[in-house]
């Protein structure tokens, strides 16, 4: 690295609200590379019949492969639960975190969409602690991440000593 780049580079490490946003960002960056293993509706691993398939990584695997009688995607919260009625085969599966897609719909049995608001669906959560839609979960989260935000740069800058103990901020003085 040239001494004009160097100079450059710790004079940006000294402004440390500059650098510590720019570590964030990076973490998030590299966190969101590894976003399928955290929500998604496809399992991480799967165990069936003495072979192991990665559904995150690869094609779509038909119902057929899995004995489950259809030839379009397999319905993977179905498999797991046919997988828990017979434990004595040894199959299993590790779904994400939170075993939702984005694009996944939530039906409610014998009724057609659209449905008519209601505080219970609103209010209810599965056995998981979850809504029952899953992008009102995303948007949940990431609205507490904003406020967290938000607050840490106002401590911090009321650490630093920005504000006066009057409460007029020092530039004006």
């Amino acid at each position: 690295m040239s001494p004009q780049a160097k100079k450059r580079w710790q004079r940006f490490k000294a402004l440390k609200r500059g650098y510590y946003s720019f570590i964030a960002i990076c973490a998030l960056i590299t966190l969101s590379l590894f976003a399928e293993l955290i929500a998604s509706n496809r399992p991480l691993i799967i165990s069936y019949a003495g072979q192991v398939y990665l559904p995150s990584y690869g094609d779509i695997i038909p119902g057929t492969e899995f004995n489950l009688g259809y030839d379009w995607e397999t319905d993977y919260k179905e498999l797991k639960q046919v997988f828990k009625d017979f434990p004595e085969k040894g199959n299993w599966l590790i779904m994400p975190i939170i075993p939702y897609s984005p694009l996944e719909n939530h039906f409610i049995d014998e009724e057609y969409p659209p449905y008519a608001p209601n505080i219970e669906q609103a209010l209810f959560r599965n056995r998981y602690g979850w809504t029952r839609y899953p992008f009102s979960n995303h948007l949940w989260i990431s609205h507490c991440h904003l406020f967290l935000f938000i607050l840490t740069g106002y401590v911090l800058r009321c650490r630093r000593r920005h504000w006066s103990p009057n409460g007029i901020p020092r530039w004006h003085l």
